[in-house]
């Protein structure tokens, strides 16, 4: 019998957040519908109209509708022709806040650029206002001298930019940061799907989320690893609800988390549900030793071989044994096997798929023998203490997987920021290919992202190893199409283009600094200066006091933002920005691949200008100062990359502080030339080819389901798009059933790779997790300002196991001193039983800075004494550089 849910039980377990999005199919309930204009009508302000647009926060994109009533945001809610049909979010839904008078949200409004002496960092005083001219003029007079060098493939300034920022501005960046100026850029997609990304392109060929929200529909058993999607994306839990009421107990659901997140509140332990509290870092041993019972168990080979998975394996190639749960059609057509090392697969950005035959083993079924002989040690007794499952609890793991034919598995930020993350996508991927559960409805791994734009940082090319159109950087093919797009029969700048990419001698990749590295060598003195786009790297980066450090050191900060941030405390230049989601217009593209328009609702306050037109602003200027410096070959190229964007508004860019309104109008045409621009760039690349898509077509058609967005790929002005990734419909399209060279996944025999923060001992005994919450979106700038957020979740804290705080004599509420090697904080603890970690893991999120309450603007000194990413180490996986945010060793003291 299908466990019963009630409204009641549904908040208390899964939170508000999902349970706007879920109610609905729960309760069949008209609530989610009426929620925003209920607001509207309470403050007595019924909107004059209604702006489509897309909700800024997580990466489930819910497309949304600003109610405007005398130019100004009155009321909030979610569009119901789109996938999210109407639900919203807190987060979403309290989005009005923002533009209430006389709210932090209007009061802290950046409205004018300021500049400050470098001097006084350190704070949100001493800046004065200035025209645009001033602030830009001061940075092309900085970046012009940085320019003259270069430090390792690039000139010594960065961008760090960000998955909230449009798709246009991220290939912008790409265009004229990567190749119009040579410098570094890199996104904070970096912490959070770098993961993913880096693991899609080396087992699939190409990146790009294969599976979509719906697939949830068609599941017969669902394993969710280290992704707490009740929290970090409410919309598509709603539709797992949706999912596991309409389906009941015929679809099971594993959780995998070392926390009981909110997710397990749905589960149904008695029809065969599990919560899986396993050690962080451990999955590659957990998923090999689930492949050893489906092997070695259920498949009979300890029974009738003894043990002897190479003599079974013969008389599956011979044909004399079939498999039960191993797919042999599939593996002999669509599988390559290797042996899963780093220090080869860490090449693979700069030598390109090369370095594959390092590490090759035979393919189709005779390497499906060494996998299964690889799997020996796996055995579920062997694994239990690396774990911390009991064999038990494996094994039921094991049996679940290989339960019917359809089994999805899901994942994002938990399963990637660690420093093996890479490793446990391939080994997963290696599970789902030999068991034949990849590329149809209802089967495969989804990888997921965070931000409301992540997967647009990445088809954009903003983000190092990603080129426009998401093309591989270490492919030297994509790097030749892309010069050959961008130079318009231009061979004199083809040849330019290429060689920022490309060394001409090595023919190696040419590769910014990523994230992590960008900003130690800001620390170092080898990079200059920093741009930060739409993000708060002293909140939300790993290791805070290394950038604190690094931002005082730097010879130049530029903050480009809505409002104040912690980051913006170590600024020299402050740019004013209009939110993209009301203020202006640009597309998302969310984690299931669907593009969506953003309109421009109101006008931006003060002299706020989109990012687009900020960055547009710059290098004309910047291009401008090379000329009359003499540096004119610089100069030359800059202006051909530019003119087919701004051609026209050249005179705007002249004086930008006097035309502030003309560029605000101009914005619109100019998103719409680079959207054109980059789909053309598109064209040809698998899964992400979107040549097919225009402005027109976004505003006034719906895709093959009704829904207003369409997924990628879009192949013409006729096409719909893709539901999924490699399965039949992909591979009748590209005439392979994978993106790589042979069009066969790699798969991986991979090890369990220990993490890189030292292991927990006698004097730092508990393991720290730092998860994303519910009720705020990444470091508050937003969500810290919108009143209900704020009251749910005021300040940090410590969530604890009981048993955990019995033995260190600690009381729910109590302060308690948290310290890792790097540094201290100090927060309330919480007992937790309802999101309750494993014994011996504590979590804390990472969301509060030192600016504290942003309604009573109390504030604390830098980095801030209830920082999380304080503690947090910036070692990283070293094929994707994705930071290890999830395991950090701390020790715990009452205060």
């Amino acid at each position: 019998m299908a466990q019963k849910f009630t409204r009641r039980k549904f908040l208390k377990g899964a939170g508000a957040g999902a349970a706007l999005m879920g109610l609905k199919a729960v309760e069949k309930s008209r609530w989610i519908e009426n929620f925003s204009r209920d607001i509207a009508e309470a403050a007595n302000l019924p909107a004059e109209k209604w702006v489509n647009s897309v909700c800024p926060y997580c990466a489930c994109g819910c497309s949304i509708l600003y109610g405007v009533r005398q130019g100004k945001v009155v009321s909030v809610r979610g569009n119901p022709e789109a996938w999210n049909r109407g639900g919203v979010c807190i987060k979403g839904a309290t989005l009005a806040d923002l533009y209430l008078f006389n709210s932090p949200g209007v009061k802290d409004r950046l409205k004018k650029p300021l500049l400050r002496d470098p001097e006084k960092r350190g704070s949100l005083d001493n800046f004065r206002e200035v025209s645009w001219d001033e602030a830009l003029d001061y940075m092309v007079k900085k970046v012009k001298e940085y320019t003259k060098t270069k430090f390792g493939d690039k000139h010594p300034f960065a961008m760090y930019g960000s998955g909230q920022a449009s798709l246009e501005f991220n290939y912008l960046a790409a265009k004229f940061n990567v190749i119009g100026m040579n410098i570094h850029n890199d996104n904070n997609g970096r912490l959070c799907q770098a993961t993913q990304a880096n693991a899609m392109v080396i087992s699939f060929g190409i990146d790009g989320p294969p599976m979509s929200f719906d697939d949830v529909f068609e599941a017969d058993n669902l394993f969710l690893f280290g992704f707490s999607i009740a929290d970090t994306l409410p919309g598509w839990f709603g539709k797992l609800v949706e999912a596991k009421v309409q389906k009941g107990d015929n679809l099971k659901i594993a959780v995998i988390d070392p926390v009981k997140i909110s997710a397990t509140q749905i589960l149904n332990y008695k029809a065969g549900d599990l919560y899986l509290p396993i050690i962080p870092t451990t999955d590659v041993a957990f998923i090999n030793s689930m492949a050893h019972v489906i092997i070695y168990e259920l498949e009979g080979v300890n029974r009738d071989y003894a043990g002897d998975a190479s003599r079974w394996a013969d008389d599956v190639i011979s044909g004399k044994v079939k498999p039960k749960h191993i797919d042999t059609e599939f593996i002999a057509k669509y599988v390559n096997f290797y042996r899963g090392d780093y220090q080869v697969l860490a090449r693979l950005g700069k030598e390109g798929p090369k370095i594959f035959d390092e590490i090759k083993l035979p393919s189709g079924l005779e390497g499906f023998k060494e996998y299964a002989k690889f799997l020996a040690a796996y055995k579920p007794e062997n694994v239990a203490q690396t774990t911390g499952l009991t064999p038990a609890d494996i094994r039921k793991a094991a049996q679940m997987f290989v339960r019917n034919k359809n089994t999805m598995s899901m994942y994002l930020q938990g399963f990637g920021q660690q420093s093996n993350g890479v490793s446990k996508h391939l080994a997963l991927v290696t599970l789902h290919a030999v068991t034949g559960r990849l590329g149809r409805a209802g089967a495969g791994v989804m990888p997921s992202v965070g931000q409301p734009n992540g997967l647009g940082q990445r088809v954009g090319g903003a983000v190092v190893g990603r080129l426009p159109g998401n093309r591989n950087h270490a492919l030297a093919a994509h790097r030749a199409s892309l010069a050959k797009a961008l130079a318009r029969g231009n061979q004199e700048m083809e040849a330019k283009i290429l060689e920022r990419l490309e060394d001409p001698v090595t023919k190696n990749s040419r590769l910014s600094l990523t994230s992590v590295d960008i900003f130690k060598n800001l620390k170092n003195g080898n990079i200059k200066g920093v741009w930060t786009v739409c993000n708060n790297p002293m909140v939300a980066f790993p290791n805070l006091n290394m950038v604190h450090e690094a931002l005082r050191k730097a010879d130049l900060v530029v903050v480009q933002d809505i409002y104040p941030t912690e980051t913006m405390a170590f600024a020299d230049v402050v740019l004013p920005a209009a939110a993209l989601s009301g203020e202006a217009c640009g597309t998302y593209l969310n984690s299931e691949r669907r593009v969506q328009m953003l309109e421009k609702a109101v006008e931006p306050p003060g002299d706020a200008l989109p990012d687009g037109i900020i960055l547009l602003a710059f290098v004309y200027k910047y291009q401008k100062a090379l000329a009359a410096e003499g540096r004119q070959e610089e100069a030359d190229f800059l202006k051909f990359l530019l003119e087919p964007i701004i051609q026209g508004y050249e005179p705007l860019f002249e004086n930008v502080q006097a035309n502030i309104r003309e560029l605000r109008e101009a914005n619109q045409e100019i998103q719409k030339r680079l959207f054109s621009e980059l789909a053309y760039v598109s064209k040809g690349i698998p899964g992400n080819d979107f040549s097919g898509l225009s402005y027109e077509r976004l505003r006034t058609e719906k895709d093959a389901k009704g829904y207003v967005g369409f997924k990628l790929p879009v192949l013409d002005s006729s096409h719909k798009g893709l539901e999924r990734l490699y399965d039949e419909n992909y591979e009748a399209v590209y005439q392979k059933r994978f993106a790589t060279p042979d069009g066969k996944l790699r798969c991986f025999l991979f090890e369990q790779v220990h993490p890189a923060e030292e292991w927990i001992d006698a004097e730092y005994p508990f393991m720290l997790t730092l998860p994303r919450i519910y009720e705020h979106w990444h470091t508050r700038t937003r969500t810290g300002r919108c009143a209900m957020p704020h009251r749910l979740r005021p300040e940090a804290w410590l969530s604890i196991n009981p048993n955990d705080a019995k033995k260190l004599g600690i009381k729910d509420g109590d302060w308690v001193e948290v310290e890792s090697r790097r540094g201290k904080v100090t927060v309330k603890a919480k007992i937790d039983t309802v999101k309750t970690p494993r014994e011996g893991v504590v979590w804390m999120p990472w969301a509060y800075g030192f600016l504290g309450n942003l309604f009573t603007g109390q504030k604390e000194a830098p980095p801030g004494k209830s920082a999380g990413n304080v503690l947090s180490t910036d070692a990283y996986d070293p094929v994707s550089k994705h930071p290890e945010l999830k395991f950090t060793a701390v020790k715990i003291r009452k205060v």
